[in-house]
């Protein structure tokens, strides 16, 4: 009997933090209790394990941060430029990119919208015109707490008027700047993480698009991963890293340098998508890349074809929607 006790307390201590463990304990405490062989004792035995079992299972499942949760991740159409929307179930947005100048009012639009008046972060993967022009409209409209940037070397920053218009804007706002690089958590919940997976440390390049910011977001079992313009250099540096996806964003919109075979074999997408704009002067996307997506079973999406595509999860499933580009 004192045995049993025992186990029993040292299950209910442990509840929180083990609750596994817990409930093994208490369950053992209860077959151990002593008891007279009649039916309503078998019966209340039967009754207290049942009961404890949808208690430790329930805690279990509050325990566990990556068995449930839910999210929203828009690919935003801002014609030959990236900018991704990440609603979180927690009330957070993220804001990654924002397009070319002439697409800021765009993003801003899609912001107003969905009823959203600041961001949790902004993310300006790197700093050239098509992931960057738009940001100063956004930055004024939905002022974001912080601002995210990759680590690169001084050599390679372009001085151009989108950096100074996106330099002046946030200067003036007196708003909060990081930079980041591979590892770095960015975000964090009971349901979700969205961290930094390049550039690494070790990357060396002279191409400034291999220093893009990748990032990955969890939410449940489910996993998002955000390539920016990363080229092989850059997807080389990440391989061997467990960086397996539901749904992946074709490198560099689409470009033959970005999403390599060794690549997609790491990561196995179901879904993939592109930020690409209608009929534009690159050619994009390439041939190549549709054909190594389709290889390896991805349905592919398309800005310039579907519109801004939106990926809904609950955390083990996913589902699609678009809106048809207008002709």
């Amino acid at each position: 009997m004192v045995l049993s006790l025992v186990l029993i307390g040292a299950g209910f201590s442990l509840s929180k933090a083990q609750p596994m463990v817990s409930f093994a304990l208490v369950i053992a405490g209860i077959i151990l209790f002593p008891h007279r062989r009649s039916t309503s004792a078998v019966l209340i035995k039967a009754v207290m394990i049942a009961a404890l079992s949808a208690l430790f299972y329930t805690s279990y499942v509050s325990q566990n941060p990556w068995e449930k949760g839910s999210a929203s991740i828009t690919f935003i159409d801002v014609g030959q430029g990236d900018s991704i929307l990440i609603e979180l179930s927690d009330g957070k947005n993220v804001l990654i990119d924002g397009g070319l100048k002439e697409y800021g009012s765009k993003v801003v639009s899609v912001l107003k919208e969905k009823n959203i008046r600041h961001l949790d972060l902004l993310i300006a993967s790197h700093p050239h015109a098509d992931h960057i022009g738009g940001l100063p409209e956004v930055i004024q409209a939905c002022q974001p707490y912080l601002i995210i940037e990759p680590v690169f070397p001084s050599e390679l920053n372009p001085s151009t008027w989108s950096v100074q218009q996106f330099d002046r804007t946030v200067q003036n706002l007196h708003i909060p700047r990081k930079t980041v690089r591979s590892g770095d958590i960015l975000l964090e919940g009971n349901s979700y993480r969205l961290d930094v997976i390049s550039p690494a440390e070790s990357l060396q390049s002279d191409d400034l698009n291999d220093y893009s910011l990748m990032t990955r977001l969890r939410v449940g079992k489910t996993v998002f991963l955000f390539t920016a313009d990363a080229g092989y250099t850059a997807e080389l540096e990440m391989l061997n890293r467990n960086l397996h996806c539901d749904v992946l964003q074709a490198g560099h919109h689409g470009s033959f340098g970005s999403t390599s075979t060794a690549f997609l074999e790491e990561t196995t997408p179901d879904y993939a998508v592109i930020s690409v704009g209608k009929d534009n002067d690159h050619n994009l996307p390439n041939s190549y890349v549709l054909s190594r997506l389709e290889d390896y079973g991805a349905r592919i999406y398309r800005t310039d074809s579907d519109g801004s595509v939106t990926f809904e999860t609950d955390g083990k499933t996913i589902s699609v929607s678009f809106e048809k580009a207008q002709e």
